[in-house]
Formats: C-alpha cells, sequence, structure tokens
C-alpha cells in the first residue's frame, strides 16, 4: 500500500559502482479493482553517491524508495525504521479519526479504496508542490476531498502554496487560519481561478469521482 513498505528484505548482494538501474513489477490497484489484473513493468536509472561502509555486517543494509512520479532513491547506510518521505499511512488516519463520516457520505467506498484515495491526494501534494511534512499533507487531502479538489486554483491558496514552498508545517498553519471567507468562497466553488502546476503526463488518473 502506498506510504508502506519495509516489508522484503533480500540477502545477500555485492553492489559496484554509483550507477544502478532498477527494476520492478507492480499491478495498479485501482484498476485491479475493476477487473484488471495485469502486471505492469517499470525502470529507472538511479544514482547513489560514494558511502561509507558501515563496519557491522548487520548496518550494511541498502533501501530502495519508491514515489509516486516513479522515481527511485537508494540510501545507504539504511535504518529499516520507516524512514519513508511521504507518510501516506499518518495523513489516513487523520482523515479517518477527524472525518471518516463525511468521506463516507461523499465517498462511499471500502476502507482500502478510501485509503488509496487519500493516498493519492498525498502523492499529488508531493507531485505538484513537494510537500512532505505529515500535517501540510493533512491539510491538502482535506481541503481536495472534502472542499473542493481544484482548491488550489484559488489565488489565495496558490499564493500560499507558493510563499510556503521549503517551510515545513507552514502550509498547514497557514490553511487552518484560512480566512471564512475563503473557505466558503472554496466550498462553494465561487472564485477566479488561477494557474496551478500539471501532474506529468500518465500519472494519477483521478480517483476523485463520487460513486
Amino acid at each position: 500500500m502506498p506510504g508502506s513498505g519495509e516489508g522484503s528484505l533480500s540477502c545477500c548482494y555485492a553492489l559496484k559502482g554509483t550507477e544502478f538501474i532498477v527494476r520492478w513489477d507492480y499491478y495498479d490497484a485501482d484498476q485491479w479493482q475493476a477487473g484488471n489484473k495485469e502486471l505492469l513493468h517499470a525502470e529507472t536509472k538511479v544514482s547513489m553517491p560514494p558511502s561509507q561502509i558501515p563496519e557491522p555486517m548487520g548496518d550494511r543494509i541498502l533501501e530502495v524508495h519508491f514515489y509516486p512520479d516513479r522515481h527511485v532513491e537508494l540510501v545507504f547506510p539504511g535504518a529499516l525504521l520507516g524512514s519513508t518521505r511521504i507518510s501516506a499511512s499518518d495523513v489516513t488516519r487523520w482523515m479517518f479519526d477527524h472525518y471518516h463520516k463525511q468521506l463516507d457520505l461523499l465517498y462511499p467506498d471500502r476502507d482500502d479504496q478510501q485509503f488509496r484515495r487519500i493516498a493519492r491526494e498525498v502523492a499529488i501534494g508531493w507531485l505538484k508542490y513537494q510537500l512532505t511534512d505529515t500535517n501540510d499533507l493533512e491539510q491538502y487531502a482535506y481541503y481536495s476531498l472534502l472542499i473542493n479538489e481544484r482548491f488550489d486554483s484559488h489565488p489565495e491558496v496558490q499564493k500560499i502554496l507558493q510563499s510556503t514552498r521549503s517551510l515545513p508545517g507552514k502550509f498547514s498553519d497557514a490553511m487552518i487560519g484560512l480566512p471564512t471567507k475563503t473557505v466558503s468562497a472554496l466550498k462553494q466553488n465561487k472564485f477566479q481561478p488561477v494557474v496551478v502546476p500539471n501532474l506529468p503526463d500518465g500519472l494519477l488518473p483521478a480517483l476523485r469521482a463520487k460513486e
């Protein structure tokens, strides 16, 4: 599931150099639910800077991190301590704790489908605005799913997104303090939208349609 991991360990390998190709097979969970169980394939080039090899054998762990735009990062030495940059699980837990009933009304899915829906918004927040702070991603998912899926095209929100780049937690603070007038305009979809960043082609087909 998005944001999870640490569930597979392979031993042992001798790696040389700093340039690698990572290949992987996967299924699209949404397509699977629709009956399409095609096995998909992907690969990408990955660079890893030279690293000091730890002395204890048990510390020589290479982590492989997969991201929503299908780029891959290698971390060495790794720690197997949940070092994911984008915590979809934490955002989903927060959404369920605070807004489960609202989610069920708008999107009457099973919880696993709700998880993927929220995780997709988390991924979009990262792809479009490089949000990684959990609080920031909570607000992004909340506004996108429960207020207005175009919320980031509101000029005031877009200004906040641009002014809080590289300032973890500041987007969340600003959205929590968003004026009531702005929130009302978002809910009623009554505002003049501005241009927002596009998602990379072919990534993250919409999973926002109400069923």
